[in-house]
């Protein structure tokens, strides 16, 4: 994973940037300031000048208890929220002040005036899925000096969900890393979805370069039929009737085994090659498995 950590850097460097549609376009980086005097965030409702951790959580725990409806609104909400906290200025830094810990920790004045505590990961799993994380994890959580997340999956840099997550949400995933108060523990995201993630790229290069990065692979066909198993097995098992199968039908292509192959890195990567080299196009579907 030594490439994959490389690939941005303080200097224009192909690849890092969110945002653009080409994977070739250039961004400068620079790291963040580790301080240990405190940066104050800006008001609640004002564009913030660091990235803090003490906003209001941006979608609430209780998400998934609202109907569709309201969780509509609470997204559309939480999009123009969160804007607030990007594209700050230059140079970057976290708000609060950085404890002296292993892991990253950082102190933040509330607005009662009270310092309270903040952690994020020391070190990323990035994927691949179906590739053994799950594994990896729960052997992990037998050491003692490593404090398990709120969720093994918080997903914070998964395209989609960054544009509506504060970072006030993500962190409450590491609470557990700020109740341990020890200055030799540390804590992890095991999302699997950011190898192939863009925003993961960037957002770790810029403001975690230092966190260790964990990557798994595995046979391309194995992991492809397991990744089709497990989307068969959830789709008849828990989706067979009523409104969710309905919705499900809307999908269906996109679970079959052919249509996984095709998202799957090794012919995301093969006709990269192909464009580059002017090789043979990807096999599709199960022709794979006659590799």
């Amino acid at each position: 994973c030594g490439r994959w950590r490389n690939l941005c850097q303080s200097t224009c460097t192909p690849g890092c940037d969110p945002a653009a549609d080409n994977d070739n376009a250039a961004v400068v980086l620079e790291s963040p300031h580790v301080e240990r005097v405190e940066a104050a965030r800006a008001p609640e409702a004002e564009p913030q000048t660091c990235l803090p951790f003490s906003r209001r959580l941006c979608p609430p725990l209780n998400l998934s208890l609202l109907d569709n409806k309201e969780q509509k609104a609470v997204h559309d909400s939480c999009g123009k929220y969160v804007k607030q906290e990007r594209n700050l200025p230059s140079p970057p830094r976290f708000c609060g002040a950085r404890e002296g810990r292993l892991n990253p920790c950082w102190s933040e004045t509330a607005g009662n005036g009270s310092a309270l505590s903040y952690c994020l990961p020391h070190f990323f799993i990035l994927g691949e899925m179906k590739c053994g994380t799950t594994t990896v994890y729960e052997l992990l959580l037998k050491h003692p000096r490593i404090v398990a997340p709120r969720t093994k999956e918080p997903r914070y840099l998964q395209q989609g969900r960054f544009a509506q997550t504060t970072l006030s949400r993500y962190a409450v995933n590491f609470r557990r890393a700020v109740e341990t108060a020890a200055a030799d523990t540390v804590t992890f995201d095991a999302s699997p979805v950011y190898l192939r993630s863009k925003i993961a790229r960037f957002w770790l290069a810029r403001w975690l370069p230092e966190a260790k990065l964990i990557v798994l692979v595995r046979n391309p066909v194995q992991r492809s039929y397991s990744h089709w198993k497990m989307g068969y097995e959830w789709a008849h098992g828990k989706c067979s009737d009523g409104d969710m199968a309905q919705r499900l039908k809307e999908v269906a292509e996109l679970l079959t085994f052919s249509s996984i192959i095709q998202r799957s890195l090794v012919v995301t990567y093969w006709d990269r090659c192909r464009q580059l080299t002017g090789g043979e196009s990807a096999p599709s579907g199960f022709s794979l498995m006659a590799l």
